[in-house]
Parts: C-alpha cells; structure tokens; sequence
C-alpha cells in the first residue's frame, strides 16, 4: 500500500467533496487514483478496490467527525469510503 500523507488539509477537501460534488464523486468512482490526485492525495492502483460504492452526501456530513478522528490520512480515508463501508 502506497505510504500516505497525513495532510488534515487533505481529508477536509475529500470529505467536502464528497459531501457536496457530484462530478468529483463521478470521476472518484470512474477514475479513483485521478480524483484523488487531483486533490493532492496519492494512492496506488493496488489501493483502489475493484468494486466502489459511495455512501451517500448526506451520510458523509452526519458522520463527518466521526470520520475525520476514525482515519487521519487522506488515502485511509479515501480507500474506506470507496469500499462504501461509513
């Protein structure tokens, strides 16, 4: 598994993308390692589950806290929420 940053800058974007654009939440399911890099968030292909499912905006902003103490580095955060596991 690709070594992440622990960046909070970067969990806030992802989380607020995920909780509010549409087209970000497309390409993280169409195009993960693309979305994430363009967040600043570098994961491997050997990171990204062959099958993704998004929880859906409402449950990001209700469990927004609970995620942001659960998984510090943005590619644990990012690699969880594709497995739509919230």
């Amino acid at each position: 598994m690709t070594q992440p940053s622990h960046s909070q800058d970067a969990v806030n974007t992802l989380l607020n993308k995920l909780a509010n654009d549409d087209d970000f939440r497309a390409q993280l399911l169409e195009q993960p390692t693309a979305a994430l890099t363009s967040i600043g968030i570098t994961a491997g292909a050997g990171d990204i589950p062959d099958v993704r499912t998004l929880p859906s905006k409402d449950v990001i902003q209700a469990n927004r806290e609970a995620l942001q103490e659960k998984l510090g580095s943005p590619v644990a955060m990012a690699l969880f929420i594709l497995a739509g596991t919230v």
